[in-house]
């Protein structure tokens, strides 16, 4: 290694190319280069490939090395527990996987990819122009649906209808599957518990590709997987909707991963859609905005997920996920406020408007 002390940032290319030109270790490293690693052709590659073959053809497959307690230990923690190979034997009862996308183009072909295992993929797509239709329009095996978005839980419905197989796995672009879970999937689906005809799924949080562990987000479950014939989206609800199931439910011990935040303007455009159509859900069931609500329900969000659910835990990313959380609520009650106001503006000109006709009328801003 050669030293050049210099104090003149101007001087550093002349004295990099200085060195360059007056190596005297160049002949030394040559010939440590021709010892080691003669081949200058190219075909290094095809000549390791070719001596391993000739060592299997000779000796056989070598014997698997035994892994030690803690390496073992430490693979699991990483990866989770063994599954014996999910993929070697293929299920018998078929899986239909739906997915709803508005501009998912971050996301979309991962998330097919993921879900090449289940017989039929159906995209109800609300006319994305990212690029997200493209790409799930072109992709073997799925079908493509277009179609305006409501709300959630309208558009998740008519999903489901679309379904062709009775077992249904609903997912978003944004969470996927891993093996351990998919091995859980398929046991379900082939060996269901008696009167089981929902599935409940944990979710891990991922905030920039770190676990988020805290924030409100740790007891995190859904139903994502779960028979048609069985289940109905209840319309009380348009977003975070609820699933209607008649039997038994249970809960998969391995957990979905959710990448949930991408970047600020993106979680913070879904929260405020979040808040529209809970103000929204709220002004057809006749609740009423009050400025006390709009003061302390937001604040109260921050501190119950922040405090009391340690999103302090979780650092700076904790501080920015409650405080986007917080913003929905306020969202909502900003929304009702508006909300509020306009309808009682449209009953001077329609003196027999009700809420149930206002929402549906298109005259909701």
């Amino acid at each position: 290694i050669l030293w050049e002390n210099t104090g003149e940032y101007g001087r550093l290319q002349e004295l990099v190319g200085r060195n360059l030109g007056t190596d005297p270790f160049a002949g030394q490293r040559a010939t440590i280069r021709a010892a080691f690693h003669p081949y200058v052709d190219g075909q290094s590659a095809r000549r390791v490939v070719e001596a391993t073959q000739e060592y299997i053809d000779r000796n056989g497959v070598p014997m698997r090395r035994g892994l030690s307690l803690l390496r073992q230990l430490k693979i699991r923690h990483i990866f989770g527990p063994y599954v014996p190979n999910p993929y070697g034997d293929p299920h018998k009862v078929p899986i239909t996987a739906l997915l709803i996308t508005y501009n998912e183009i971050l996301h979309i072909e991962q998330v097919l990819e993921n879900l090449k295992f289940v017989d039929e993929i159906i995209v109800v797509d609300a006319f994305s122009t990212d690029g997200t239709a493209e790409v799930a329009s072109s992709y073997p095996g799925v079908t493509f649906i277009q179609r305006p978005f409501k709300n959630y839980t309208d558009q998740k419905s008519f999903a489901l209808s679309q379904a062709s197989h009775d077992w249904v796995l609903f997912t978003d672009a944004d969470e996927r599957i891993p093996d351990t879970l998919l091995d859980e999937i398929f046991r379900a689906v082939n060996q269901p518990r008696e009167e089981v005809t929902a599935y409940f799924f944990r979710r891990l949080f991922m905030f920039r590709d770190k676990k988020l562990r805290f924030s409100g987000w740790q007891t995190d479950k859904n139903i994502r997987l779960f028979r048609k014939s069985k289940a109905r989206y209840t319309e009380q609800r348009l977003v975070h909707e609820r699933l209607e199931v008649e039997g038994r439910t249970a809960c998969l011990t391995n957990r979905l991963i959710h990448f949930c935040y991408t970047g600020f303007d993106q979680y913070l455009r879904k929260m405020q859609l979040y808040g529209k159509l809970k103000a929204l859900e709220a002004f057809g069931q006749n609740q009423k905005f009050t400025y006390l609500k709009l003061c302390m329900k937001p604040f109260w969000k921050f501190f119950y997920n922040y405090v009391c659910r340690l999103g302090f835990l979780d650092g700076t990313r904790g501080i920015t996920i409650c405080y986007l959380g917080a913003l929905e609520d306020l969202e909502r009650f900003r929304v009702l406020k508006r909300t509020e106001r306009e309808f009682r503006a449209a009953q001077f000109s329609l003196p027999r408007l009700s809420k149930e006709r206002y929402l549906v009328s298109g005259l909701v801003t």
